[in-house]
């Protein structure tokens, strides 16, 4: 039986499918699309697939000039009640069942927005929500996602090169050069995580800290180290950390800052100074050089757009490791009635 470790170091031959399946994959969306003008685009989603989400808006932003918007489903079904002229809705859900992108999706309709459905099987209820389809390739049979997220973000962004004037040819190879690093990533966290292990896999409080292109990053990462380990961890922007946050710090915390070289690299490392030495926190810099010797380090890419892929496989490692030592087991299906008993997800289409 595979484990999450396994299914990241698939990510390369996995979303090289879904490159190779694009066009056929996206024929319906592209036929739909074709000729209308798009004002506005709103991806719609929950869970890794909003952190999906947000990791699509530069690079469709930039390939189709336009402004594009993350919104979590419900807060779109809730609170969004104007929308621009010529607005494309996209309900994301892996798994298709997700009650509250449906629900978003309906409302699309009913504000006179195209809308389009993104998940990994056609055969599934929010399809029949939404005006087209587009395939997210891919195949993963565990509780906490991980190759999903990045063939999620593929697959949509795949959609936007076909519908620019963009050379297909560079940006592919763009986005290749970041996602083939994804298995030495997760080699080396592997290999870092064995000295620090004892210190890492003792923590029930855990934050984790991003800022700029590494926010989707810190997003999914925090989601998925709370889905392996169990326990409390949240995330917050650099900034929105230190408006209040660092209050609630002390001995029981873990940091994890994620420091991708931007303007606010030394504010991080300046920050983590701080906690160590008037909390006492426990902090680790995962970034392209160590400032403590127990950091983590790694010859990041750091392209503009793809930059939070690279940060994210360390704290998806991270969470998997952990986790195997806490003895949790994620095929446990303890809480398999969840979702039902709280008709966050659909079962029928």
């Amino acid at each position: 039986m595979k484990d999450m470790y396994d299914f990241i170091m698939e990510t390369p031959e996995a979303v090289r499918e879904v490159i190779e399946k694009s066009k056929q994959n996206n024929e319906d969306c592209v036929r739909y699309l074709k000729g209308k003008k798009i004002g506005h685009i709103y991806l719609v989603a929950s869970g890794t697939s909003y952190s999906a989400a947000l990791s699509c808006i530069k690079p469709i932003e930039e390939l189709m000039n336009i402004p594009v918007y993350a919104v979590y489903a419900m807060e779109f079904v809730d609170n969004t009640d104007i929308v621009e002229d010529n607005a494309l809705v996209i309900g994301i859900s892996q798994a298709g069942q997700s009650s509250s992108t449906i629900q978003a999706l309906d409302k699309a309709k009913e504000m006179g927005c195209l809308t389009l459905a993104c998940s990994a099987q056609k055969d599934v209820p929010v399809t029949a929500h939404a005006d087209s389809f587009l395939k997210i390739e891919v195949e993963e049979d565990i509780g906490p996602k991980t190759k999903g997220y990045y063939c999620s973000v593929i697959a949509i962004l795949m959609l936007f090169l076909q519908l620019s004037k963009e050379d297909s040819g560079k940006w592919i190879s763009r986005m290749l050069k970041t996602i083939d690093l994804i298995p030495d990533i997760a080699k080396q966290t592997k290999q870092w995580y064995e000295s620090e292990k004892d210190e890492l896999k003792r923590f029930k409080n855990i934050i984790v800290i991003g800022y700029d292109k590494c926010i989707p990053a810190a997003t999914e990462g925090a989601l998925k180290i709370l889905e392996t380990v169990q326990c409390c961890v949240r995330y917050y922007e650099l900034e929105e950390f230190m408006h209040g946050i660092y209050h609630g710090i002390d001995k029981s915390t873990l940091i994890l800052a994620l420091g991708n070289q931007s303007r606010h690299l030394d504010r991080m490392i300046r920050l983590l100074g701080y906690l160590k030495e008037h909390k006492n926190a426990t902090t680790y810099l995962i970034s392209q050089n160590k400032v403590t010797k127990h950091d983590f380090s790694y010859p990041f890419i750091e392209d503009s757009l793809f930059v939070s892929f690279e940060y994210l496989t360390v704290l998806q490692v991270l969470g998997e490791l952990m986790c195997h030592d806490r003895g949790i087991d994620l095929y446990d299906t303890v809480d398999e009635s969840f979702h039902e008993y709280m008709e966050s997800y659909v079962y029928e289409k």
